[in-house]
C-alpha cells in the first residue's frame, strides 16, 4: 500500500470548545485493539501497571487525560484502569475551555488477509454535555507525529451517553504502515 513501512500513531483529542461549565463523568477509553483479523497489531487493555504506551498532554489542570482506576463511574471496562479525561472523580469544571491529547507509541498495522479488513476497536464511555458542537472526542491516526493533518479522524458519536459502547474504525488503508 502507499503507507508501507511507515510508523504512525494513534491520538485521542478532547476539546470542550464552549468554555462553559461542564458536568458528567467525562470520557473513558478501554480495551483498545487494532487488528488485521485474526492478528492483533496493537492492543492495550489500559492496565495501571503499564502506562508506557501513552503520552498525555493537557492544556490545564482542572480536567485532564490520565490512566488510572478513577473513582468515577464507570471506572474501567476490561483491565484494572482506563484511559480517561476527567479530574479523577468527574468532568465537572466550573469555567474555562478544557482540552488535551493522549497519544500512543508508534506501531505498525498488520496487513489483513485477502478480502478482510483491519479495524481499530475500543470501548468508549462518555458522560458529557450532549450538544454536537462541544465536548468533542476525536480519534486521530497519523504516521508523521501529527505535523500535518491526520490520515483518519473519527469523531465519537454522542448517541449513547452514560453507557459503554464499542467503536470500530476501518484502518485497512493503513496496512503495513507504522501508525
Amino acid at each position: 500500500t502507499a503507507y508501507a513501512g511507515k510508523k504512525v500513531q494513534l491520538r485521542y483529542r478532547f476539546d470542550s470548545f464552549d468554555g462553559a461549565v461542564n458536568g458528567g463523568k467525562g470520557w473513558f477509553i478501554d480495551a483498545l485493539t487494532i487488528a488485521a483479523a485474526p492478528v492483533a497489531t496493537f492492543a492495550d487493555g489500559i492496565a495501571c501497571s503499564d502506562k508506557t504506551k501513552w503520552t498525555l498532554a493537557n492544556a490545564q489542570t482542572t480536567a485532564l487525560w490520565a490512566i488510572d482506576a478513577s473513582n468515577a463511574a464507570p471506572g474501567f471496562s476490561s483491565a484494572d484502569c482506563s484511559l480517561n479525561f476527567n479530574n479523577g472523580t468527574d468532568f465537572a469544571c466550573t469555567s474555562g475551555k478544557v482540552s488535551g491529547t493522549a497519544t500512543s507509541s508508534a506501531f505498525t498495522v498488520t496487513a489483513p488477509p485477502a478480502g478482510k479488513k483491519a479495524y481499530l476497536t475500543y470501548k468508549l464511555y462518555f458522560d458529557v454535555e450532549s450538544g454536537t458542537s462541544w465536548d468533542i472526542l476525536k480519534t486521530e491516526i497519523s504516521d508523521h507525529g501529527y505535523g500535518t493533518a491526520a490520515y483518519i479522524v473519527f469523531q465519537a458519536p454522542k448517541a449513547s451517553l452514560g453507557t459503554w459502547i464499542s467503536v470500530n474504525i476501518d484502518v485497512t488503508s493503513l496496512a503495513a504502515k507504522s501508525i
